[in-house]
């Protein structure tokens, strides 16, 4: 997840395994993990469909789509307490799973693809691997650096605030992501055959039977 959105990572788990536990956070420990499971299977089935479809649509549909749905999930996280159903601690899983296979290795792909068409002189790209080793650790600052201020809410309001106010955050960068993440006119004018577009269809589905077959 970006660095805005990370804002709960300290006491995520143990908000949720308290929920569970009716309080205790050792009792409620094992269904989270459980929970983890989900949400990593549900990630690892739809990541790569996701991707496909990222590259064929454009990027921006699936991050925007990817943000809305950590938005709902963390709505959902918010109003969570001990006497909810199992079920829906495992929806809010599954909703993250699902918008972490969206948003994973969306940017990536989106820088990747539009480096070229806006540096063609960098053909080795040397100074894109300086450029993105610079970018992921400026990322993990400032993941580091968000988790005081949603401490500090967390304390002295709520922690299911703190939820709340991710969600709005996502909202945002959804918004944000559909207006921002274009790919150059260049790269945007670049038509795929027809036969281009059937190998993705035909990825896609071997994808979504392969677990079948």
């Amino acid at each position: 997840m970006t660095a805005a959105i990370s804002i709960s990572t300290t006491f995520y788990l143990i908000f949720v395994a308290e929920a569970l536990g009716n309080g205790s956070y050792i009792d409620g420990l094992a269904l989270a993990g459980l929970l983890i499971v989900a949400q990593k299977v549900v990630q690892t089935l739809f990541d790569y469909p996701t991707g496909a479809i990222g590259d064929l649509v454009g990027q921006r549909w699936v991050l925007s789509s990817a943000f809305l749905t950590y938005s709902i999930a963390f709505y959902f996280v918010s109003v969570l307490s001990s006497s909810s159903h199992f079920s829906h601690f495992l929806l809010v899983y599954i909703l993250m799973g699902f918008a972490a296979s969206q948003e994973s290795g969306a940017v990536d792909s989106w820088f990747d693809n539009n480096y070229s068409m806006a540096v063609p002189e960098d053909r080795n790209r040397a100074q894109y691997g300086v450029f993105i080793g610079k970018l992921a650790m400026l990322l993990r600052v400032s993941r580091a650096l968000v988790i005081v201020p949603g401490a500090i809410v967390a304390v002295l309001i709520a922690r299911s605030f703190v939820f709340q106010i991710q969600s709005v955050i996502c909202v945002f960068l959804a918004v944000s992501a559909f207006v921002l993440v274009r790919d150059l006119v260049d790269v945007g004018e670049k038509e795929e055959s027809e036969s281009a577009k059937q190998e993705y269809i035909s990825l896609l589905r071997q994808s979504a039977f392969y677990g079948r077959e």
